[in-house]
């Protein structure tokens, strides 16, 4: 089964490369509702909606996978994305909100540790 999410992911790709916006999103919503904890999909998804989406659509990527309940290292991966994402796009605002969210993000991993 793990083919056939790397086939769609792949397919989800090549929609994305022919124009296809909407179907692309599409496979990859679909995909990542079943397999919601495979980061590397959530990795392709936000590479292809940085180059095929809105500002917005790419935000709101970053703010579902950041929620998810992973591994501390994987979110922290994708804080570190998002962020980058952010210096490069985004207001001083927007940059200093994401490192608000990453320091809110560690200080309850802290008081999840010490319980």
């Amino acid at each position: 089964m793990l083919a056939d999410v790397d086939v769609i992911s792949k397919f989800a790709q090549l929609e994305f490369q022919l124009g296809d916006t909407e179907r692309a999103k599409a496979l990859f919503e679909s995909t990542l509702s079943s397999y919601p904890k495979r980061t590397d999909l959530w990795s392709v998804y936000i590479d292809m909606m940085v180059k095929h989406g809105s500002q917005q659509e790419v935000r709101d990527i970053f703010e579902r996978v950041i929620h998810l309940s992973l591994a501390a290292k994987k979110i922290k991966f994708f804080f570190k994305r998002y962020l980058k994402y952010e210096k490069k796009h985004g207001s001083t605002e927007s940059v200093q909100a994401m490192k608000e969210k990453a320091l809110q993000y560690v200080e309850s991993q802290s008081s999840l540790a010490a319980t």
